[in-house]
């Protein structure tokens, strides 16, 4: 969840969700499409 400057996940896996997330919002699509496909994470 993102309100404001805070950005939260729940769980373990969510926060590979996360992550990517905030790759893609600080460094673009393609860097998270290329991170995801290294990680073998869908």
């Amino acid at each position: 969840m993102e309100d404001g400057p805070a950005v939260t996940a729940r769980g373990v896996t969510s926060s590979l969700d996360l992550g990517l997330y905030q790759v893609e919002k600080f460094a673009g699509a393609e860097v998270r499409a290329l991170i995801q496909a290294q990680m073998d994470y869908r």
